[in-house]
């Protein structure tokens, strides 16, 4: 009985992130492993450029981990996430975007991007946006 409540918490946890991801960036193997369990999947991510290549673990709750080397350098979140990032949850439209993180550090075709200053290495955060609204998100690592 112990063990299943142990497990369902621990299920649990794994479900939600901490609304600012960018404390993961870096983390190693062993650290993602023994703090979120086993992906559901493991996949890869061809880049243009062979060494921009990235080993992903897809979880179910809809957050996948970038890989580059043994450190994480990049979570991106879809739309299976239901918690939010930085406030924001997928689905928001733009106009809350602008409300919660003011305006964007540059805007990509179907991207809105904000830098996160407050860290010491450089680190931003990616909406993908379709119409008017998130349809998912990435917080990463832009020195990697």
């Amino acid at each position: 009985m112990l063990l299943i409540l142990l497990v369902g918490l621990a299920a649990q946890e794994a479900a939600q992130l901490p609304d600012d991801p960018s404390s993961l960036l870096g983390l190693g193997l062993s650290e993602v492993v023994g703090s979120r369990g086993l992906p559901a999947r493991l996949a890869v991510a061809r880049g243009p450029e062979p060494w921009q290549d990235d080993v992903v673990f897809e979880y179910s709750d809809g957050f996948s981990f970038y890989w580059s080397g043994d450190r994480v350098w990049q979570v991106r979140f879809g739309p299976a996430y239901k918690a939010s990032v930085f406030g924001v949850f997928i689905g928001d439209e733009t106009d809350k975007m602008l409300s919660l993180l003011g305006q964007p550090w540059k805007t990509l075709s179907g991207a809105l991007v904000w830098r996160l200053p407050w860290k010491g290495y450089p680190v931003e955060l990616r909406v993908l946006v379709e119409g008017t609204r998130a349809a998912g998100m990435a917080v990463l690592r832009t020195d990697f």
